[in-house]
């Protein structure tokens, strides 16, 4: 190989300065050499024609230097017959071939040029001028990238006129901005597959920009995005279908695709943005997915041939100059969750005869049914009529009310019965000229418990349906409604519920043994709540005071999905055993007494700790005795006819203790 070297002052002007950089000639082709990472960057050339072979690496000095860059004017005014790029090229500049360029582009290596990093789309990429494309000494009129590739870059084949055909393995998540812009030979188009299992490519900005003969393109699962301007101007386009994968479609996807006949949509689009379909000339029919909430400005207008039009039914919103100048639009119903419809959004819509508003509908505005001079017939649903606003539209100079130039003087309103006086009194709907009642049918809601009507209800069809507050009892819980439509159907409607007994506690044992009470309950792993009153514990004012040493005890058990256990009660009290003895001495408490536990269940009254022989008495709360007995020593019982709530008086040797009978 012939070498020169020589410093390039020209070159050297016209390059960033570059640590370490020194500008060579080799085999006609210059470089600037960097030493760092040992980099070479194609800067110019000799040659004007002929074919050039950038070659992968150089060598200088017996240093090797790989061939990475073709710098800013690096082949300006070339006129090639060819160029090899190399396949350890990352990078061309801006205006590499500014002015210049090749008939034929030679390449080895597929996947790398995927991955080039052209700088612009302008001048930048050489395959813009040529005509030819060869890989490895074949020429690509179908260019199929190879599995697993990942990234297709920005610009990799913008307007290059000779691919016929396109097709991209789901390898690839990313197919970058203009790639395949302007190309006007491709025809059809095959990305992905339905084979994928996992969705995740990217389908870049104006990706197909102007691609005036693409008439074909399929588009499998693994797709989730479809930037702005994708299929903007492919004017020969007949049909797609955009998978269920796709989640966000940008503006403008498919604008201007004038053969365009057939629109299938992701169900999982949420939005259709702005002016994705406009002038779309040949497209009929449209049904969009009920995800859709939102219609971008424009998304459908100057559809000429658009006839039918099927909205969702969450839509939420029309935007601005959704379908304008959709001239061949007869009838429209917006769904009943919609309330708003921009300006301008049907304007120009000249052989539209009907239009149906839904329930929702609260906000028309200015000129968002201008220029409808066929309207003949409104149907409104909503009770109260939607606010109309007329509005300064800058871009017609004009200011239009809802119904500009629509003639609404000669169309009929078909309102709900009990609403058309209020139309009748609000504008614009009383300029309308005849008032039509609907009539909605009314259908009964009955709520059944336990298989007894609770409730009925006559409920317009179609109206919003609120539930019922669930009933309460006692010691039960309510089992829930069962299913209940969210808006009244063509049909009565029956809806059930019942009551479920919720379990009781047991009702808790008291016992007072070695100085501490304790409880105890059949109910397992049930908790106790325990209230203990003591009459002696309060303000006195006597000089003489008489202690009654006695506890009143209440308690229940509780337990997480039961109800709370009766309460239980009892009556702790001391009974002295030496009275005699009894007293305060050096500040000390000398007593001598046995505690008594009394507890009474319906006239049968209990008490544990009495003195074996102690005498006992029941009596009433007017002295007569009910009861009498001598004490066991451990559990005595009295029988009485005593009832629930009486009071009775028991006396225990000389000690005598007023309870309430449980």
């Amino acid at each position: 190989m012939i070498m020169k070297k020589q410093l390039l002052l020209l070159v050297l002007m016209m390059l960033p300065l570059v640590g370490s950089a020194e500008a060579v000639e080799i085999d006609g082709i210059c470089y600037n050499l960097i030493s760092k990472g040992n980099i070479a960057e194609v800067t110019g050339s000799n040659y004007h024609s002929g074919d050039v072979v950038i070659p992968e690496t150089v060598t200088c000095d017996d240093v090797t230097y790989s061939v990475t860059t073709i710098r800013k004017n690096a082949f300006t005014g070339c006129s090639l017959n060819s160029i090899e790029i190399p396949s350890s090229i990352t990078k061309i500049c801006q205006e590499a071939f500014y002015n210049g360029g090749a008939s034929s582009v030679k390449i080895k290596d597929l996947a790398a040029w995927c991955n080039i990093n052209f700088e612009s789309y302008f001048k930048t990429n050489p395959l813009s001028t040529a005509s030819h494309l060869f890989l490895n000494d074949e020429e690509i009129h179908d260019l199929v990238i190879p599995d697993g590739v990942n990234t297709i870059t920005d610009h990799a084949f913008y307007y290059f006129s000779g691919l016929t055909s396109v097709k991209i393995p789901s390898s690839v998540t990313s197919i970058g901005y203009e790639c395949f812009a302007y190309c006007l030979g491709i025809k059809t188009v095959e990305i992905g597959d339905n084979a994928s299992q996992e969705a995740a490519t990217v389908l870049g900005g104006r990706a197909f920009y102007k691609c005036d003969n693409l008439n074909s393109v399929i588009l499998g699962n693994n797709i989730v995005e479809i930037g702005r301007n994708a299929f903007d101007g492919c004017k020969s386009l007949q049909s797609i279908v955009i998978p269920n994968s796709v989640k966000t479609m940008g503006s403008h996807a498919f604008l201007g695709c004038e053969s365009l006949e057939s629109v299938q949509l992701s169900e999982n689009l949420k939005s259709i943005e702005w002016a994705s379909f406009s002038s779309c000339d040949s497209l009929k029919s449209i049904t969009i997915p009920d995800g859709v909430e939102f219609l971008g400005e424009s998304a459908f207008g100057y559809c000429k041939n658009l006839s039918e039009v099927k909205l969702p039914s969450n839509l939420k919103k029309i935007d601005w100059c959704v379908f304008q100048y959709c001239t061949s639009l007869t009838s429209i119903d917006i769904p009943d969750n919609t309330h708003t419809i921009y300006r301008l959004a049907f304007i120009g819509c000249t052989n539209l005869k009907t239009v149906t508003l839904g329930k929702s509908m609260k906000d028309i505005y200015g000129g968002a049914f201008a220029e409808c001079p066929a309207l003949e017939e409104i149907y409104c649903k909503a009770k109260t009529p939607p606010t109309c606003y007329t509005e300064n539209i800058s871009s017609y100079a004009k200011t239009m009310d809802v119904f500009y130039d629509s003639y609404v003087e000669h169309v009929t309103l078909h309102v709900p019965a009990k609403s058309i006086e209020t139309y009748k009194a609000t504008e614009p709907w009383s300029k309308l000229k005849t008032f039509i009642p609907i009539i909605i049918p009314e259908h009964t809601l009955t709520y059944m418990v336990d298989g007894e009507v609770y409730k009925t209800y006559s409920i317009e069809e179609g109206e919003v349906i609120t539930q019922e507050p669930e009933p309460v009892r006692e010691g039960f819980v309510f089992s829930g409604w069962s299913e209940i439509p969210e808006t009244m159907p063509a049909h009565d409607v029956t809806v059930t519920g019942t009551f479920v007994a919720v379990p009781k506690c047991a009702t808790p044992t008291i016992k007072y043994e070695k100085g501490q009470l304790s409880f105890t309950c059949d109910t397992e792993g049930a908790e106790f709540v325990t209230e203990i009153a003591d009459s002696d514990i309060k303000r006195h004012y006597d000089a003489n005071i008489q202690l009654t040493a006695t506890y009143t005890i209440s308690v229940y058990a509780t337990k997480a999905g039961y109800d709370n256990s009766d309460v239980a009660t009892a009556t702790l009290c001391w009974i002295d055993v030496d009275p005699k003895t009894e007293g305060i001495e050096n500040s000390i408490a000398q007593v001598r007494a046995n505690p008594v536990l009394i507890q009474s269940n319906n006239g049968q009254i209990t008490i544990t700790g009495a003195e074996v022989g102690t005498s006992v008495f029941a009596y009433s709360v007017s002295g007569h005795m009910v009861a009498s007995t001598h004490s066991n020593g451990a559990k005595t019982t009295l029988f009485t006819d005593l009832r629930r709530g009486e009071v009775a008086i028991i006396k225990i040797g000389d000690k005598s203790i007023k309870i309430v009978i449980q």
